[in-house]
C-alpha cells in the first residue's frame, strides 16, 4: 500500500513542537523572576528601590544644609553661633547686625537641622537653655527669634567662654558635619592679670593665645570654626581670628 504524506498537517506538527518549546521557555524564565521576586519585594519600583532612603528620613535629615553668613558659604547639618555682645559691638552697630544675620539664617535654615547661639560679653547668653543643641522645626525657630529679642549688650569680651560653650552644644550634637561661626573684633579683655597705677590691666595677647589651645583641646570631635572679623581688627585680634579659625579647619572672613 502506498504511503500518503500530508504536508499541510506535517507543517501543523512542526508548529506545534515549536509553540510547545516556547511555552516551556516562558515557565522557566517566571520561575527565574520568581525567584527574583522573592529578593525584591515589588519588581515595578526602580531598581535601586531600598537602596536609598526616602525623602524625610534620616538620610535626607542628616543631608548637610547650606548657611549664608555674613555673605559666606557654610555647609554642615550642625550650626553653632557665637556672638560677641559687648558694649562696643553694640555702639558700632554690629551686635544688631549679627543677631538680623543669626535671624535670617533660622528663616533659612532646612528643618531638621542643630543649632545653638551663644551670646558672650563677660558671661554668657545661650539657646537652647539645656544641654543639647536644638532641632530646628516650627517651635524652636520662633522659640529662638523671641529669645534673640531678649538679648542686650554687656561688658567686656570673653570670647574663650562663648567658644567653649558652643563647642560643648557641638561635641553633643547627632549631627554629621558641625560648623561653630563666631563673630566679633578678635579681642578678649575678660581676666584682669594686674594693676598698673591702680588700673586692671589684661595681657590680652595672653588670653588668646590660651584661649587657642583651650579650643583645640574641646574641639575633641573636630568642629569646624569660622570666624568674622567685625568692627576695628586690631593687628592682635586677626591673627587671632586667624589662626583659631586656621587651627580648627576653618575660614576667616574680615567684615568693614
Amino acid at each position: 500500500m502506498r504511503k500518503v504524506e500530508y504536508p499541510a498537517l506535517l507543517h501543523c506538527t512542526r508548529r506545534v513542537v515549536v509553540l510547545s518549546l516556547c511555552l516551556l521557555q516562558s515557565m522557566a524564565s517566571a520561575q527565574s523572576l520568581g525567584s527574583i521576586a522573592g529578593r525584591k519585594e515589588n519588581l515595578d519600583l526602580p531598581f535601586d528601590a531600598g537602596v536609598f532612603q526616602r525623602q524625610g528620613d534620616e538620610g535626607e535629615e542628616n543631608a548637610p544644609g547650606v548657611v549664608r553668613f555674613y555673605g559666606q558659604q557654610y555647609e554642615g547639618d550642625g550650626v553653632f553661633f557665637v556672638i560677641d555682645r559687648s558694649k562696643s559691638m553694640a555702639a558700632s552697630g554690629q551686635l544688631e547686625r549679627a543677631k538680623k544675620e543669626v535671624r535670617t539664617n533660622l528663616f533659612q535654615m532646612t528643618s531638621g537641622m542643630r543649632f545653638a547661639i551663644v551670646m558672650v560679653d563677660f558671661d554668657i547668653m545661650k539657646y537652647p537653655s539645656q544641654r543639647r543643641p536644638a532641632i530646628l522645626d516650627d517651635n524652636t525657630r520662633p522659640g529662638a527669634m523671641n529669645w534673640m529679642a531678649t538679648v542686650t549688650p554687656g561688658n567686656t569680651s570673653c570670647v574663650r567662654k562663648g567658644l567653649v560653650e558652643a563647642l560643648k552644644f557641638a561635641n553633643r550634637s547627632e549631627s554629621k558635619r558641625n560648623v561653630l561661626i563666631y563673630v566679633g573684633d578678635g579681642g578678649g579683655d575678660c581676666l584682669p592679670l594686674s594693676v598698673i597705677n591702680g588700673v586692671q590691666v589684661t595681657d590680652e595677647d595672653a588670653y588668646l593665645r590660651e584661649t587657642l589651645a583651650v579650643v583645640r583641646k574641646e574641639n575633641y570631635k573636630g568642629t569646624q570654626v569660622n570666624t568674622v572679623g567685625v568692627m576695628r581688627v586690631t593687628l592682635s585680634g586677626e591673627r587671632f581670628l586667624r589662626e583659631l579659625a586656621a587651627a580648627n579647619q576653618g575660614s576667616y572672613t574680615r567684615i568693614k
